[in-house]
C-alpha cells in the first residue's frame, strides 16, 4: 500500500462524540467512501495483502463489507459472495447456511448467512471487511469452511444435519423428540416434546455438520481489513491482515 493511501485513510477518518454524556466516541468512516482516490486504490491495496494466497472468491459480512468486498474482488479477479445478517431484512428466499457470531465488537450476538451453492469446493475464500476489533466475524465465517486450516472442523457424516432456511439453521433435535412438519410442505424435523412447529423448507440439501455449525465447501485463506485492532494473537490465529492498526487512528 502506498503511503499516499495510508495518509488519505487517516485524514478522511474521524472520531465523533455523540453527545450523550457516555464519554464514548464512535468511528466516522464516511469520509473514506466520499473520497474517489480511496475508492480507486482500496481494492488493490486490500487484495495485495493476500494476493500470494490466490483467492478465488471474496466473502464479506453485511453491511460495510458489501461495499469493500466487491472492490477487492474486482481488483484480484475473484468473485463476490454476501454474508447476510439474520433479521436485517425480509427473509431471504434461497436456502442459506448460517453461522453464529458469539459476540461482535458491541457485545451483541448475531448470525451471518451465505447462500448455498455460491462457494464451491475448489474455492479459496478471502473474507473482507472494513474493521476487525475482536475477530468475531472473521472467526464465525472461517467456521463455515471445512478446508480451513486450524478450525478443527470436518465434514464427517457423524455430525448433526442442518438446513439453512430463510431465518436461520434448522437442526434435527434429540432422537427422543417427536417429528414436526413445517408449513408449506417443508421437511420433517425432530424437536422437543413441548416445542413449537418449526418452519420447513423444501429447497437445498441437508448438509453434514459438526457440533459447532454447518459447513460449506471451500478453503478459508484469511481476512483482509482496512483497520485491524485485534490483539496480535487473535490476528495471527485467524490470519487477519490490515492496512492500518487502531493506533494509526488515535
Amino acid at each position: 500500500m502506498s503511503e499516499d493511501l495510508r495518509g488519505l485513510l487517516r485524514a478522511r477518518f474521524a472520531w465523533t462524540d455523540p453527545g450523550d454524556g457516555s464519554g464514548y466516541v464512535v468511528s466516522n468512516r464516511s469520509g473514506w467512501w466520499r473520497d474517489p482516490r480511496i475508492l480507486a486504490g482500496l481494492g488493490e491495496a486490500l487484495g495485495d495483502l493476500f494476493r500470494d494466497a490466490e483467492p478465488t472468491v471474496v466473502v464479506s459480512p453485511e453491511v460495510t463489507g458489501f461495499l469493500v468486498g466487491p472492490l477487492v474482488a474486482r481488483a484480484i479477479g475473484a468473485g463476490f459472495v454476501e454474508a447476510y445478517r439474520a433479521g436485517a431484512r425480509r427473509p431471504i428466499a434461497e436456502p442459506m447456511t448460517w453461522t453464529t457470531v458469539p459476540s461482535d465488537h458491541r457485545g451483541d450476538q448475531q448470525q451471518l448467512g451465505v447462500r448455498h451453492g455460491l462457494v464451491r469446493p475448489a474455492d479459496r475464500v478471502l473474507v473482507v471487511d472494513d474493521w476487525a476489533a475482536t475477530g468475531a466475524q472473521a472467526r464465525a465465517l472461517r467456521s463455515l469452511f471445512p478446508g480451513s486450516p486450524g478450525t478443527g472442523l470436518s465434514s464427517s457424516p457423524d455430525g448433526p444435519l442442518l438446513r439453512g432456511p430463510v431465518e436461520g439453521p434448522l437442526l434435527r433435535g434429540p432422537d427422543e423428540g417427536p417429528l414436526f412438519r413445517g408449513p408449506d410442505k417443508g421437511p420433517l424435523f425432530r424437536g422437543p416434546d413441548e416445542g413449537p412447529f418449526l418452519p420447513g423448507t423444501d429447497e437445498g440439501p441437508l448438509l453434514p455438520g459438526t457440533d459447532e455449525g454447518p459447513l460449506l465447501p471451500g478453503t478459508y485463506v484469511g481476512t483482509a481489513v482496512i483497520v485491524d485492532e485485534c490483539p496480535p494473537e487473535v490476528s495471527a490465529e485467524l490470519g487477519i491482515r490490515g492496512l492500518l492498526t487502531g493506533q494509526d487512528l488515535t
